[in-house]
């Protein structure tokens, strides 16, 4: 995509007031539109110049992974050469990064292509809250591997394939070693929430067992997790219970996991957590397919 000149004539136009005028008709809601152009406002402000506005402007839509912007609309804002403005959006993410998150677990799920309604999220939502706890996330350079972690692993017991460490590692250009060891950290304080994540997931399967459910489990669950075991020290189990709940709500319908199914998971976890290879698995896919495949079903989908 060849960009226009930039100028810092009096005579050019605006880009802010051109900027604002898209995210208004990007925008649908009204609380994201007043963050939408407080970003944009921010991005004004890290390049002085600035002949693409509609390219500012969707990334301002884009990054706070609102799902009212469609794909269609967003290429509109971009113009042709959608992979050349996304290389943008990853050289302006590391420049945001250092004052708040620029991912979010909505554009996250859209863009690996994986269904994620409401109560998904906020499973994340809850996986978060629990994750921060941990001493690795409280540093600024964290504000998004926090997002990039949870994502990861909250996929991996789920068994979602097409997530893995070295797939978002290339796509956002981080440390693959250094993501590995924030996933980690998100196991260490988040294992014992896995029976609850995977009992939610499957208790929002619609009851006609058709395929169209939060996310596609491959495979079988193993045993630990699918015995009826009556809990033998429930009160530990409740307390974990208790604070998954103060961030979620909607799982408050859920029954703590008995300890002896617990203790399987944490040898589990320990034998994954030696190494990020086992895990993740690798898959070839480039940003610019999941751009593309992603444009594509929402054209199908109008």
């Amino acid at each position: 995509m060849k960009s226009a000149p930039l100028s810092s004539s009096n005579n050019s136009p605006r880009p802010a007031r051109t900027g604002e005028r898209l995210i208004k008709r990007l925008c649908a809601d009204e609380r994201t539109l007043r963050k939408a152009l407080a970003l944009h406002t921010r991005l004004e402000k890290v390049f002085k110049q600035d002949a693409l506005p509609n390219v500012c402007a969707y990334l301002a839509c884009e990054i706070l992974g609102t799902e009212d912007v469609s794909w269609e609309a967003a290429s509109l804002a971009c113009g042709p050469g959608e992979p050349a403005c996304f290389e943008l959006w990853r050289s302006v993410r590391v420049v945001l990064s250092r004052f708040e998150p620029t991912v979010s677990f909505i554009s996250l799920s859209r863009l690996y292509n994986i269904d994620a309604p409401e109560s998904f999220i906020n499973v994340l939502g809850a996986v978060k809250a629990r994750a921060i706890e941990d001493s690795a996330f409280t540093s600024p350079e964290s504000r998004d591997s926090i997002f990039f972690s949870v994502f990861i692993w909250t996929c991996s017991i789920l068994n979602v394939d097409n997530v893995t460490v070295p797939l978002i590692a290339d796509d956002y250009d981080l440390e693959e070693d250094e993501l590995s060891n924030y996933v980690r950290a998100v196991a260490s304080r988040c294992i014992t929430l896995s029976p609850m994540i995977i009992r939610h997931i499957e208790a929002t399967k619609p009851a006609n067992g058709r395929l169209v459910t939060i996310i596609q489990v491959h495979g079988e669950l193993p045993p630990q997790l699918t015995s009826p075991v009556k809990p033998k020290s429930p009160k530990r189990e409740r307390e974990n219970e208790d604070i998954l709940l103060q961030d979620a709500p909607q799982l408050k319908r859920l029954k703590p996991a008995p300890t002896s199914r617990l203790d399987g998971i944490r040898r589990t976890a320990n034998k994954l957590s030696n190494t990020a290879a086992g895990f993740f698995v690798n898959v070839n896919t480039s940003p610019t397919s999941c751009i593309v495949a992603n444009q594509n079903q929402n054209r199908d989908s109008v």
